[in-house]
């Protein structure tokens, strides 16, 4: 009969849901390849964090109490008048070796002497920088506060609450990045015994939570 299908155009026409079983089986295809691309990325990041943690350099900071001292230092140390000063090493003990940048900052209180800041002190000073090798030690750093004023010395002098606060960042990495990762330590101490024989007592945390941290 005039303008009635083919049987050829009848046949050839796919049924409708062939087609959307079509698109349904696409969709959930690319989405099973963009998940497992995903995983594929978060299983080689996963692998590359944990061979980072195993191989990094670590940096250590020892804080030496013990030499605290009240000194006049040489010429080429900055001398002139009384400083208080104290010592520390750092240590890698990580796996690789890594470049290691020293800052440190010092502060101290008594009854007639007050801080700089109510905060941990400002790690800001450079006192140095070394080159270690895994498991090997710095060497000593010296870290002083300002020229001691002569009300500052009658102040250490006399009897009562006096304390000291010592902040240190180092700052480190594999080579050629020499700030990757970075350590810092404070501690606060009271300071004890005659002038002729200040020591600094039990030492503890400063306050400030981010001034003891590493990343």
């Amino acid at each position: 009969m005039p303008g009635a299908p083919s049987d050829e155009k009848k046949y050839d026409r796919k049924p409708n849901w062939v087609e959307k079983g079509t698109l349904f089986t696409l969709v959930v295809t690319l989405i099973a390849v963009a998940w497992y691309a995903l995983e594929a990325h978060w299983a080689n990041d996963l692998t590359r964090r944990v061979i980072e943690t195993n191989i990094r350099p670590y940096i250590k900071i020892n804080i030496l109490a013990d030499a605290f001292a009240v000194k006049r230092l040489p010429p080429e140390k900055g001398g002139g008048s009384e400083r208080m000063t104290v010592e520390l090493t750092i240590e890698n003990t990580g796996k690789l070796p890594a470049p290691a940048r020293v800052q440190a900052g010092v502060d101290w209180q008594s009854a007639g002497h007050q801080r700089a800041s109510t905060n941990a002190p400002q790690a800001t000073s450079n006192i140095g920088q070394r080159y270690l090798f895994p498991s090997q030690d710095s060497g000593r750093f010296t870290v002083m506060t300002n020229e001691l004023a002569v009300g500052d010395i009658a102040e250490l002098r006399a009897a009562g609450f006096k304390r000291f606060y010592v902040a240190i960042w180092v700052g480190y990495g594999a080579f050629p990045n020499p700030a990757s990762y970075e350590t810092r330590v404070c501690n606060t101490y009271p300071i004890e015994g005659p002038f002729e024989a200040l020591r600094l007592g039990q030492g503890e945390p400063c306050g400030d939570e981010s001034s003891n941290s590493a990343r």
